[in-house]
């Protein structure tokens, strides 16, 4: 009887106790009968940030979620969410998460650097003397009577938005003329962190919001919200502030802001009457 390569296991099969811990949760996963949609609505979680976990992609999570992400995951498939999160850090996601100061290598470039300086400014003085030079031959053939053009004044263009939201996106059809003019923004009651998304992935904001900083959101365009502390901002429409975004210190994975948006307007209209 041939003996089965050890490096070859059944997709759905029994995962070696000694297998890299994605592999294991993606095995418990299964054994449960869950897809990873099915997962990623229990959770609202996006499915590509379980897959990430599954493959142990670490480049492909949002920097200081790496660890809730796993926790939460493992909770759901019924592991045990810090051995989950001790393993992961140790096999993948301690090094992809270490400042690049850790991990980075500085060379002694001092050599390189002197010679580059030294031919940098001998370039800089053969272009500066033909530049005189230059000028010096078209001032005695330019005729005295030749027209001096002023150039023609530069014309600063504004945008509404900041930052990646000037990118071009496409808003959504579902959503209304009115509803895309709703003007929504989202304010910072305290300091937290929080992840501003477009639908197509692009990255707008990833970092720690000032107290009192306020945001500008594009409704219609399909934005999501990431955030571990949902009681830390609130909700700001035409420059009032509505209402809380969620409860304190709960996290919020990849919000709808056009699902948001919609429920703002109608508890507003509500409020009307």
């Amino acid at each position: 009887m041939t003996a089965k390569a050890p490096h070859l296991q059944l997709v759905d099969g029994p995962v070696d106790p000694n297998a890299r811990i994605g592999e294991r949760m993606r095995a418990a996963r299964l054994s449960l009968g869950l897809e990873v949609d099915d997962v990623s609505r229990k959770l609202r979680l996006r499915r590509d940030y379980i897959t990430a976990i599954e493959a142990m992609q670490v480049n492909r999570l949002p920097k200081g979620f790496v660890n809730p992400y796993i926790r939460d995951y493992a909770r759901a498939i019924g592991m045990c969410q810090n051995e989950c999160v001790e393993q992961f850090n140790s096999q993948c996601g301690a090094l992809a998460q270490a400042a690049p100061e850790q991990v980075v290598v500085r060379k002694d470039n001092s050599h390189r650097n002197a010679f580059i300086l030294k031919a940098g400014l001998a370039i800089l003085g053969v272009v500066v003397a033909g530049g005189l030079a230059f000028a010096g031959y078209k001032f005695i053939t330019t005729p005295a009577e030749t027209e001096m053009v002023a150039p023609a004044p530069t014309i600063a263009i504004t945008s509404p938005y900041n930052d990646g939201s000037r990118l071009p996106v496409t808003a959504s059809p579902a959503l209304s003329a009115a509803m895309n003019a709703f003007n929504l923004e989202i304010r910072a009651d305290r300091r937290a962190w929080i992840e501003i998304r477009g639908a197509d992935g692009t990255l707008f904001v990833d970092r720690q919001l000032s107290r009192g900083e306020v945001y500008n959101l594009r409704v219609g365009a399909g934005w999501t919200l990431t955030t571990q502390d949902a009681g830390a901002f609130s909700w700001v429409v035409d420059g009032e502030v509505v209402s809380p975004v969620g409860i304190a210190d709960q996290p919020l994975y990849t919000m709808d802001i056009d699902n948001a948006a919609s429920a703002l307007r109608d508890e507003i209209e509500e409020n009307a009457y």
